[in-house]
Order: C-alpha cells, then sequence, then structure tokens
C-alpha cells in the first residue's frame, strides 16, 4: 500500500514561504558574513598589520552596505511574518513571550550596528584617546562589545528562531 501525502498550496502559502526565505537568508548573510570576519577575514589580516587598517576599512565600508540591506530586510519579512505567526490559532503564550524576547534582541543588534556605524565615524574624524587599562579587561571588553556582540546576539537570535519553530509545531499538535 502506497501512501499518498497531498499537499495544496495557494498564493498565500507561496508568498510567506518567500518572506521566510528572505528573512533567513538575510539573516544568514549578516550574521555568516560577521562570523566569517570574526574567524578568518580578520585574523588573516592581522598577520599582515600594514594591510590590515587599509583592507579593514575597505571591507568594512562594503559590509556596511550589506548589514544595512539585511536589516531593511529582516525589518519588512519578520514584520509580515509576526503577523502571520500572531493570528494563528497555533501560536501560545510561551510563543509569544519568546518571540518578544527574539524582537528585543534584534532590536538590540540594530542599535548597537548604529552605535558602532558613529562610533567608527567619529572616530576616524578625531582620532581615539588610548586610555590605559589591564590587558585581561580590555580583550575582555573587545569580546563582549562592538561587532563581537552583535555577532553574539545574532547567534542567541538564530537560537531563538529554532525554538519558535519548535513552539509552533508543538502547537499544532
Amino acid at each position: 500500500m502506497a501512501l499518498r501525502y497531498e499537499v495544496k498550496m495557494n498564493g498565500t502559502d507561496i508568498f510567506l514561504i518567500v518572506i521566510r526565505w528572505l528573512h533567513i537568508l538575510a539573516s544568514a548573510v549578516w550574521v555568516g558574513g560577521g562570523l566569517f570576519y570574526l574567524f578568518v577575514i580578520r585574523p588573516a589580516l592581522k598577520r599582515n598589520s600594514e594591510a590590515y587598517l587599509g583592507i579593514n576599512k575597505a571591507i568594512g565600508i562594503e559590509f556596511k552596505t550589506v548589514v544595512n540591506m539585511c536589516i531593511i530586510v529582516i525589518t519588512v519579512t519578520g514584520i509580515l511574518l509576526v503577523f502571520d505567526r500572531l493570528t494563528e490559532d497555533a501560536t501560545q503564550t510561551p510563543y509569544v513571550i519568546i518571540l518578544a524576547l527574539k524582537i528585543v534582541m534584534a532590536l538590540w543588534m540594530f542599535i548597537q550596528v548604529h552605535v558602532q556605524q558613529r562610533k567608527s565615524e567619529f572616530l576616524e574624524a578625531f582620532g581615539s584617546a588610548n586610555q590605559p587599562m589591564p590587558v585581561g579587561l580590555r580583550r575582555l571588553g573587545r569580546a563582549v562589545s562592538g561587532y563581537n556582540l552583535v555577532i553574539i546576539i545574532g547567534v542567541v537570535v538564530f537560537l531563538l528562531s529554532d525554538v519558535l519553530g519548535i513552539l509552533f509545531e508543538e502547537g499544532l499538535r
């Protein structure tokens, strides 16, 4: 006996698939690009310190454009996806709580990017003042601030997305 599984999709279903795909793609490009920069490009550039500042600045300019486009796509598609999920009967309180946390963390990422872009523009215009600080504290501060913090938050947002998927599937059962 062969099992038949029939899938019926309408225009709305196809539209939502495209929206989800764009949302995931923009998120993956942003966070994945940041991880690639942190773990591949930056270490490679630091080996050649003479080229580091110029190339790093050029990469930053190009990636800023990509990140800003990703923020726009994530925001627009995210709004559509929120309305889609919150109108489903399968959406329950835990889903809404995790979704709110994901949105807050995404907004925190957007703010961090904005702050870092302004900070870069300020430092470029006025230079930076090096303040003495213990090496360990300086390394820790660098590890959990700036673009590193954006990537850390981004990875957590991806985790929350998976949790939302599981919660929604559970609500459908």
